[in-house]
């Protein structure tokens, strides 16, 4: 039925004469107009602005729309956000066109409560994020000069992290809005199912036996023939692996290429 309802569309389009790419625009068009609607719905975006601007890109697996309103009066925030072809959102950004000091350094937000606002905005854009990310616990002291929050999350797949999927989000610190979002997140992969797999006292064991520790020397600090400073590099000895880029088998106990 697919098969011919693409011979049916090539001949229409040889019969009318229409040319391709204009067929190709039009749709395109029609896309960029969905997104436009869907994003000015789910952020609230009023039409009080009166300069928009979008472009589109794509590569081989999908097709990315580039939106942005902007105020000329310089009186609302502008407004940047990117989603692809299924409507899913890569990035928000909403920042004030003139940079404004902050009157006071007490923020009027919680680390606590910033997190609280950031998970509903990351619920309120995708759900199946929102259900599969993890908090990146961040040990470092709050600059008191910083006007936002920043949080990243991993996603967690039935209960295991995948580093390579993340989240990140900015919260104002003052006003409490989302200053920015950004997803990189594998929406068609496939994940294998964890039973069956190896303990986790088995994966050190097999570890141990078929990547193994070597003892090497390092130095507290990686040495720049540039370096003017008069410290001496200390030398020490560690258990460690040589083979960085070699991982255990969850199923199997044998060393693979990570």
């Amino acid at each position: 039925m697919k098969k011919y309802l693409i011979i049916c569309l090539v001949v229409l389009i040889i019969v009318s004469g229409t040319n391709i790419d204009s067929f190709a625009d039009t749709a395109i068009d029609k896309q960029l107009e969905a997104a436009v609607l869907k994003v000015k719905n789910l952020f609230k975006i009023s039409d009080e602005y009166d300069t928009f601007n979008s472009n589109v890109s794509s590569d081989l697996d999908n097709m990315y729309f580039y939106m942005n309103w902007s105020d000329s009066n310089l009186k609302l925030d502008s407004i940047s956000v990117t989603t692809d072809s299924l409507g899913n959102v890569i990035s928000y950004n909403k920042y004030k066109p003139i940079y404004e000091e902050s009157e006071t350094r007490i923020a009027n937000y919680s680390k606590e409560e910033a997190l609280k606002i950031g998970l509903e905005f990351i619920e309120k854009i995708n759900k199946d994020i929102y259900n599969e990310i993890e908090l990146i616990e961040d040990k470092s002291h709050l600059n008191t000069f910083d006007n936002e929050y920043r949080f990243s999350f991993n996603r967690l797949v039935n209960g295991i992290p995948f580093m390579d999927n993340t989240v990140n989000i900015s919260i104002n610190k003052y006003t409490g809005k989302v200053v920015s979002f950004y997803s990189n997140w594998d929406r068609d992969m496939i994940f294998p199912n964890p039973e069956g797999i190896l303990s986790l006292d088995e994966g050190k064991k097999a570890y141990i036996n078929n990547i193994g520790l070597d003892l090497i020397y390092k130095t507290t600090y990686r040495i720049s023939p540039l370096d003017t400073s008069t410290q001496e590099a200390k030398h020490y000895l560690v258990y460690s692996t040589i083979n960085a880029n070699k991982a255990i088998d969850a199923f199997t106990g044998e060393a693979t290429n990570s």
